[in-house]
């Protein structure tokens, strides 16, 4: 029997989950990108203005938004069911590694949102980590009824919230037309004072939006700091209830599919994934046609932030089904060898995407903060700044893994996990193997 862990190494992993993994940390920058060049906490409804910044948008809300972070939940879980399959199967006591493992994530991202950006979602993986070790053992039924009954609560709650704020908008909307600058008076008075309330109540406070801004433009990394430990990060934890009906639903799905063996064996539930990608896309085409319509009507200024908030809640339910449909269609064709080997360049960026998560905030922030940008970046400038940074983090990765077994974060999160040192130089065999 073995007595001490080892890391998972490059021939025991599974190299299509790591290519995976490189999509969505590469496609949580543009996802990301919005925060790190304005105030999203104070105010989380923009208006945006022209063609270009609207056409960004509306493919953002159609393609990208709330899609990779139930990607990369779903890969958490699964790596959850590994790692502890793989510690367990040697005789150690997994969980105990596993809290350390989780313990450390929650570290790497307290410090994440602390030192350098507040809109971090390591903490919440960690957190919510610890609860998989009450799915230790179940049945895989199990796990995907608790996954279900989660998603489905989530569901209702921003469905019946995005369904009656849409409702409401285009009421308050058509009241507008038929009184033709007349007043309105009774019943139809207070629906239009409600849904103008409810826009109103979006409104960002100026002084909490000033204050933001003057920091960000010019204040010094003290006062940074300083900003997000009393303003931003209260604000951050008093939401996070709501990963446990978005993000955690995702980590169970993960978890259960790696217990069927989904992901080293697709081939073997071929109907299942069909189904899957049939199921989505029905699903996903209403919601997609519902964004497209809010997106390019005109609404009266006083309801403009009423309408952004409708959109958003459509788009979670949009991301959250074609979340699935890219997972279907990734383990369905994606995981062929044709595609592996197009592919295979990702690979990299997969295997150290904890590093590129934080490359990428230094890298943003840099960037915003060098040029005097915040809060003054209209999307299609900070794209830019997008596509600029990607090519950099794929690079990075090649580079250092030509030398090195794990990124630089990986390799410090390994010894903390694991409580001892080994060699982060790879042998030369490994360099082979990676190649």
């Amino acid at each position: 029997m073995q007595t001490m862990a080892d890391p998972t190494v490059f021939s025991e992993r599974l190299e299509s989950l790591d290519i995976l993994r490189g999509i969505a940390v590469l496609m949580i920058l543009f996802v990301n990108m919005p925060a790190f060049v304005a105030p999203f906490l104070f105010d989380p409804v923009p208006l945006i203005d022209g063609i270009p910044d609207r056409s960004i948008r509306l493919f953002f809300d159609l393609f990208i938004e709330n899609r990779f972070y139930p990607i990369f939940s779903f890969l958490f879980g699964a790596g959850f069911y590994i790692f502890m399959a793989r510690l367990s199967a040697r005789g150690l006591f997994a969980g105990l590694y596993y809290v350390r493992r989780v313990a450390i994530l929650f570290v790497f991202g307290v410090l994440h949102m602390i030192l350098f950006w507040p809109g971090d979602i390591l903490h919440t993986y960690a957190w919510l980590g610890l609860l998989l070790l009450l799915f230790v053992g179940r049945s895989p039924k199990t796990m995907f009824v608790w996954a279900t009954v989660l998603l489905v609560l989530g569901v209702l709650q921003y469905g019946l919230s995005a369904v009656g704020l849409s409702f409401m908008w285009v009421s308050a909307v058509q009241m507008f037309e038929a009184a033709n600058g007349q007043a309105i008076s009774g019943r139809f008075q207070e629906v239009l004072n409600a849904a103008i309330d409810t826009n109103d109540a979006m409104l960002p406070d100026p002084s909490r939006l000033s204050e933001a801004l003057n920091v960000y433009t010019h204040g010094s990394w003290g006062e940074w700091v300083g900003f997000h430990l009393t303003q931003e990060i209260p604000v951050i934890f008093q939401q996070e209830i709501y990963a446990l009906f978005g993000v955690f639903p995702f980590m169970l799905f993960g978890l259960y599919a790696a217990k069927r063996g989904v992901l080293n064996q697709p081939a073997d539930h071929r109907v299942g994934l069909m189904r899957l990608l049939v199921v989505s896309s029905i699903v996903a085409l209403p919601l997609e046609f519902v964004i497209v319509y809010l997106s390019t009507v005109d609404s009266p200024e006083s309801l403009a932030r009423l309408l952004g908030l409708s959109i958003q809640l459509w788009a979670i339910l949009a991301g959250w089904t074609m979340s699935f449909l890219y997972l279907a269609l990734y383990f369905l064709w994606g995981v062929r060898d044709t595609w592996q080997r197009r592919l295979h360049f990702l690979a990299p960026v997969g295997r150290m995407a904890l590093s590129n998560y934080f490359l990428q905030t230094v890298l943003m922030t840099l960037i915003v903060r060098l040029f005097a940008l915040y809060g003054k970046t209209p999307l299609w400038l900070g794209l830019v700044f997008v596509l600029l940074i990607l090519p950099i983090n794929i690079v990075v990765s090649h580079v250092w893994l030509r030398t090195f077994c794990y990124g630089p974060l990986e390799y410090l999160w390994r010894i903390g996990t694991y409580g001892r040192m080994f060699p982060l130089r790879c042998k030369e065999s490994s360099h082979t193997a990676r190649s």
